[in-house]
């Protein structure tokens, strides 16, 4: 039994088996932001977000014949990305209904069998491999609609699937693939009759109430039996591939508004599939401190998604400015979200003519100036890295000297996650400069308000793991300290702690382009 040692309001649990991230895990957590490609026959119609997801008595699959972008450019896309500060992008390879975006041979209903004609996925990964970004792909292995409407048996659907990820796991490169999107594996928001329980993922049952606006994209039977199949052929052709959202982490959606859960916990209790050693998810997140009750943790972090477009598909031309955000609206919700510590991914959908929208583009690439300005220390000894203490009792673990006085309103705090999630409260002192000389003595930034929203000014104080930005009013100071007050563990670890001036969590972000007459 672990055992906590009390010192006045401070703690830290000693002799505790700290949850630790898989390799990709680690690497997913350090990226911090992503970009979401959705891209599909969807496109080329004037509505359709969900393509053939009712069954054979729905609305019938769009025809791959109305495939045909005028202008794709896979190079425009990266750029994009790139331009924004994404280290991944993930595109829909296949999304629900089952359109294939390269030459696959299980499936007659592709880029293939459309005017266009050209593998899509090929150009992509030549793209990502020219601009060093990772590529990921969105392959929910229970969703393929064109499969349900043309009567495959569960059998035939889950041998099929299995093709096609196999295909794209090999056909383009030796384990390069950074992650696999498996949407509907299964989450807090589903339920029977939509795509399962918790970690289960099934498909509809026949008889049952059709829930969602997807409810029908697999054969009764076909999942969730198989979904050990297709985790065994994952880690055996791609190792290094994170599957999340999956076994390998949660995601929250986000379709309007900001939304941020701090504190923001990475360890959970595992759920395996019956008979088998394999996960399917968590089925609570656990904080660092009630980490003691319970050993038999695994870390396995939330994500966020979102959309920064009205639709995850730009259906049409894709030319009407009022559906996109501006870059203060991807400011905010970057704020709200990787700066407490989330990896997120952001849609930026193109449309018929196979590029994303320019005003988006020109947004994209605002907000990216304006997080990469702020990301740069305001000196070269405003940034210290590997900080480390053998105990958290209202400890000193890492302290900035600046040697001058110097002006700054983020702190960036980011823990060592190799050697788990520790770290469940602290504060963060600073040295006054004094206009008279006179010694002013440490004074500690307030903490702010999270509770409701994770967005805004002063000291989150809780949660660190993968990185927190931490907005406080402009600050004149001569040195700046970070207090571990609570942890799990003996010892705690801080891979960098640094400071920065920039815009605040609200923005705004200047603009160059039309795009200043976009909605917020």
């Amino acid at each position: 039994m672990s055992l906590l040692v009390y010192c006045g309001i401070f703690a830290s649990v000693a002799a505790v088996d700290v949850p630790v991230p898989t390799h990709s895990q680690l690497k997913l957590m350090d990226m911090g932001m992503a970009m979401f490609m959705h891209y599909s026959v969807n496109s080329f119609d004037s509505k359709t977000q969900h393509n053939c997801v009712n069954g054979t008595d729905g609305p019938p699959c769009l025809p791959a014949s109305i495939f045909d972008p005028s202008n794709l450019s896979t190079d425009q896309w990266v750029e994009a990305a790139v331009a924004m500060g994404a280290g991944e992008i993930c595109l829909t390879a296949h999304h629900e209904g089952g359109f294939a975006l390269w030459d696959t041979k299980f499936s007659n209903y592709s880029v293939m069998h459309s005017p266009y004609g050209r593998d899509i996925v090929e150009q992509f990964v030549a793209s990502c491999k020219r601009y060093g970004v990772r590529p990921c792909y969105y392959f929910p292995p229970n969703a393929n609609g064109w499969f349900v409407q043309n009567g495959y048996s569960a059998d035939a659907f889950v041998e099929a699937q299995l093709g096609m990820l196999t295909e794209l796991l090999t056909k383009y490169g030796t384990d390069y693939v950074s992650r696999l999107w498996w949407d509907h594996y299964g989450g807090p928001e589903s339920g029977p009759g939509n795509h399962g329980e918790p970690g289960s993922g099934g498909c509809w049952e026949p008889g049952t109430p059709k829930r969602g606006p997807n409810p029908v994209m697999c054969p009764y039977g076909a999942l969730p039996a198989a979904w050990p199949r297709f985790i065994e052929l994952v880690r055996r052709l791609s190792p290094s591939t994170v599957i999340c959202p999956g076994p390998d982490c949660d995601t929250r959606y986000r379709h309007t508004g900001l939304h941020g859960v701090y504190p923001d916990w990475y360890a959970c209790k595992e759920r395996l599939a019956d008979g088998t050693n394999i996960s399917l998810g968590c089925t609570e997140h656990v904080s660092a401190l009630e980490q003691h009750d319970d050993s038999a943790l695994i870390f396995h972090p939330y994500t966020y998604n979102d959309n920064m477009h009205t639709g995850w598909f730009c259906n049409g031309e894709c030319d009407d400015i009022t559906k996109f955000w501006n870059a203060t609206r991807i400011w905010q919700t970057y704020m709200a979200t990787v700066g407490i510590g989330k990896v997120a991914t952001f849609n930026a959908p193109p449309g018929t003519s196979g590029q994303i929208s320019p005003p988006l583009v020109d947004a994209m690439s605002q907000f990216g100036k304006a997080l990469r300005a702020l990301l740069k220390p305001v000196s070269q000894s405003a940034h210290v890295f590997d900080q480390s203490s053998s105990n958290c009792n209202d400890t000193v673990v890492a302290e900035i000297d600046l040697a001058v006085p110097t002006q700054f309103n983020m702190i960036k705090i980011n823990e060592d996650l190799a050697l788990g999630q520790r770290i469940s409260q602290y504060a963060i002192d600073y040295y006054p400069a004094s206009d008279t000389g006179a010694k002013t003595g440490w004074r500690t930034f307030e903490t702010g308000n999270f509770s409701d929203l994770s967005l805004g000014m002063g000291i989150h104080g809780l949660s660190v793991g993968a990185q927190v930005f931490d907005f406080i009013p402009p600050t004149l100071a001569t040195k700046v300290r970070f207090r571990c007050l609570r942890a799990l563990g003996a010892s705690v670890y801080l891979k960098s702690f640094s400071l920065h001036h920039g815009p605040g969590p609200l923005g705004p972000i200047p603009t160059e382009s039309s795009v200043d007459e976009m909605a917020v």
